[in-house]
């Protein structure tokens, strides 16, 4: 990786970052000189992200282990699915036709400009979902569509974030009717809130959907929200919408 020798001067001291798990590091004195040596300090941690590569893909290859996931609105959510299986262990998106193929083992891609090539950094497991941070400005978080259902096996997580000494308001959205909360679920599936910016806070509501005493506003006690929707039903539904401000909202 790299070699040092002499002084290091200054205040950044030097970072190395392995590409797998092994580090051997050898120490070599020639007797001309007696100094003082070294020390360093090691961590170890491990993130199962996958690797994109642009206008590279593989679409004929005849595997019997490839499947086609038709209609995916984007690569971020075929990648965030292929994460979340242990029988995806890379994936092709054909970007014009919106189609995802799925390898369960990596293969060689090939160089095409219909494409991109992503493979996971640890075949055979399951990955971490991507976790996006949302500005507290007020707005919306929405993962519903009109006309077409979220694909199953997925889940995605949000972090809604306040400036000091704020909190956070979040409303379901209703319908165009007014009759009922946009929230369109499968069997199985839900949107959880969390009072903090993980999994582990309080859980303020968890909505399925069914409930009928389901709350329309949510309020935190902090400056962060956690929002998680997990997916694993056979017959997915639209979605939900969410609106969120900084602050008490006026109707609570």
């Amino acid at each position: 990786m790299t070699s040092l020798s002499g002084y290091i001067i200054g205040n950044k001291l030097p970072t190395f970052v392995s590409t797998n798990n092994f580090i051997i590091v050898v120490f070599t004195s020639d007797k001309t000189v007696q100094k003082g040596g070294f020390s360093a300090t090691f961590t170890t941690g491990y993130k199962c992200t996958m690797k994109k590569l642009t206008s590279f893909g593989r679409i004929d290859d005849d595997s019997d282990s490839d499947v086609q996931w038709p209609l995916v609105s984007s690569e971020t959510v075929c990648r965030d699915r292929c994460l979340d299986r242990t029988d995806c262990d890379a994936f092709t998106y054909v970007t014009k036709d919106k189609i995802c193929i799925a390898h369960k083992k990596i293969i060689s891609p090939k160089k095409s400009d219909c494409c991109t090539y992503w493979a996971k950094t640890c075949p055979g497991e399951k990955g971490e979902p991507e976790i996006l941070t949302i500005p507290g400005a007020g707005g919306s978080l929405k993962a519903t569509t009109e006309l077409s259902k979220y694909f199953s096996n997925n889940k995605l997580a949000w972090i809604i974030s306040a400036p000091k000494f704020s909190i956070i308001t979040i409303e379901v959205m209703p319908t165009i009717t007014v009759q009922r909360l946009d929230i369109d679920l499968g069997a199985g599936d839900s949107v959880t809130i969390y009072n903090g910016d993980k999994p582990t806070d309080p859980q303020l509501a968890k909505y399925t959907g069914e409930g009928l005493d389901e709350p329309r506003h949510v309020m935190t006690t902090g400056t962060a929200a956690y929002v998680f929707m997990n997916t694993k039903s056979l017959e997915a539904g639209r979605g939900f919408q969410f609106s969120y401000i900084i602050g008490r909202a006026q109707s609570t």
